[in-house]
């Protein structure tokens, strides 16, 4: 099993200005932000992370350092890991890639691609797995380090993603690409596997592109993903002709091609017979799916199966249903009006989707957007990290409840954060204020999602107002409020009302007095807020007698 080719990668606003007669200099916006990102330790290579969520909003993160697999166990909530440790394949196999983090019930699952040692035996290889039932405290190796799972059809073979299969007990799937040839897909027992190696598998495997296919997907990408009814893959593409080929008369010819399967696992209904063959679970073989898009993430879950991706000819992200004829013969829903990279999407267990990607490409911010089960609307996107710019392999999961947590490699190390679905509302913007008095400030407003509520507030230190603030004996005070209903798109007019305390204040400091501005908007049954500093200079002496 020695050089085997491994091929990776591939291919989401504030605005102030000027007032007429009250002006207003305004630092940076602080949004309300999903967790901070937590810097969990070093990491070697370029493979990707994993991470799973329990049902206790626990994370299971695993990433490679070439020879080892790491993991760390991050509870929700928390700044750093509840347990952590590595893992060292058996046989001595000194190559490690191919990482990923399964959870099912109380039992998380490691499973890895393993091999490098061309003195071990190859019942090692190709992927080893072990198992916790402590909430990730220990973990212990199935079968002692045999492998679990094989697709191997050639030494350029490589697992692209485990899944849970849908079964009355537990069963796991690991799916397979090739350089040449086609991808295939291996379920087999989550508890107590049988040895199935790439010297043996008595359990056999699925060959998903019949043989007589003139195009061989290869292994520019590959991802498989599962729910409660069944098993996709998706394998993007690059073809002008045959059964997977795309026009390049616009763009590119890059593509997304699927194979699906359906049902739970049984002697009946096997996912380890290939398409078109007695007793087999895969309904459709490889086929086309969609044309001119890259950056493909599959979707999986009470929702049913989806692919977001970049389409090459508007420019927008897009996200694609499969149709009840087991085809993506659906209108794509429009996710973001810009491209996107290292995108995940996930579902929760109401089948609301979320989605992870860098927004604009390369260097953009990580970003989330949200949609409702079934909803042909996508709430956001909105930055959960503006890191950008070196950040890579990007990934993210969530609960059943919601609660997520994205992963990402930036440098030499891996990075986490966590999310909720209203992290994916935008804080409201504010423009300049078009008219000012000694009573009041009008200010332009917006809001991402509507229809909304945007309420704003003027505040200050007490200590910053002397003998303005003699009668109060709060820290911070409020000098003025104001709140809008907003159900159109565009700027809007709100009235930050000055109360008697922001009225003295303005008269007494004619110099430049510093405020903060705080807007909370309500919409998409969420929460945000996001604060401003704000330099006001007050009206003259003549317009405050006259007014």
């Amino acid at each position: 099993m020695t050089g085997r080719r491994r091929r990776r990668g591939g291919r989401m606003s504030i605005m102030f200005g000027t007032l007429v007669c009250l002006s207003m200099m305004l630092a940076a916006g602080q949004a309300q932000a999903a967790g901070p990102a937590l810097n969990l330790g070093p990491a070697a290579g370029s493979e990707p992370p994993s991470v799973a969520v329990d049902a206790l909003g626990n994370a299971l993160i695993v990433w490679s350092t070439t020879s080892t697999v790491k993991y760390c166990v991050l509870p929700r909530n928390q700044n750093k890991c509840a347990s952590a440790g590595e893992l060292t394949p058996a046989a001595g196999e000194n190559e490690v890639g191919g990482v990923q983090a399964l959870v099912d019930g109380s039992t998380y699952t490691i499973l890895a691609d393993v091999f490098g040692n061309s003195e071990a035996s190859f019942d090692y290889v190709p992927v080893q797995m072990w198992s916790s039932t402590d909430g990730g405290a220990t973990f212990v190796p199935a079968d002692a380090g045999l492998s679990v799972s094989s697709g191997v059809i050639n030494g350029d073979t490589v697992p692209s993603g485990g899944v849970i299969v849908p079964s009355g007990a537990a069963v796991l799937g690991f799916g397979y690409e090739t350089a040449v040839g086609a991808p295939s897909f291996n379920a087999f027992a989550g508890t107590d596997p049988t040895e199935c190696s790439s010297q043996s598998c008595p359990q056999g495997f699925a060959t998903l592109e019949p043989s007589t296919n003139p195009d061989q997907v290869g292994n520019l990408g590959a991802q498989f993903g599962s729910n409660l009814d069944g098993v996709m893959g998706i394998f993007q593409t690059n073809f002008t002709s045959g059964p997977l080929g795309c026009s390049a008369a616009k763009t590119v010819p890059f593509g997304v091609a699927y194979a699906f399967g359906d049902g739970p696992q049984s002697e009946s209904n096997n996912y380890n017979v290939s398409p078109g063959q007695p007793n087999t679970a895969w309904r459709v073989p490889v086929t086309k799916a969609l044309c001119n898009v890259e950056y493909p993430a599959l979707s999986a879950g009470p929702s049913g199966f989806a692919i977001l991706a970049q389409d090459d000819l508007s420019g927008d992200t897009i996200y694609a249903r499969l149709g009840a004829s087991d085809s993506f013969d659906t209108a794509p829903i429009t996710v973001d009006t810009h491209g996107e990279q290292e995108p995940t999407v996930s579902q929760d267990l109401a089948g609301n989707v979320y989605a992870t990607f860098l927004s604009g490409g390369s260097g953009g911010a990580i970003s989330l957007a949200f949609a409702r089960d079934r909803s042909d609307q996508f709430i956001g996107p909105a930055p959960l990290d503006a890191a950008g710019g070196t950040v890579r392999n990007l990934t993210s999961n969530v609960d059943a409840s919601g609660h997520g947590f994205a992963v990402w490699l930036d440098g030499s190390s891996i990075h986490a954060q966590s999310f909720e679905y209203t992290d994916a509302v935008a804080p409201a913007t504010a423009s300049a204020a078009t008219t000012a008095t000694a009573n009041g400030v009008t200010v332009g407003v917006a809001c991402s999602e509507l229809p909304c509520t945007v309420t704003a507030s003027l505040t200050t230190p007490a200590a910053k107002l002397g003998r303005v603030s003699e009668r109060t004996s709060a820290k911070v005070v409020t000098l003025g409020t104001g709140t809008t209903r907003i159900t159109k798109k565009g700027i809007h007019h709100l009235v930050v009302k000055l109360n008697r305390r922001g009225q003295r204040a303005l008269a007494a400091h004619r110099g430049a007095l510093r405020l903060t501005l705080g807007l909370v908007e309500k919409a998409a049954g969420a929460k945000i807020t996001s604060s401003r500093s704000v330099k006001v200079t007050p009206p003259n002496a003549a317009r405050h007698k006259k007014e």
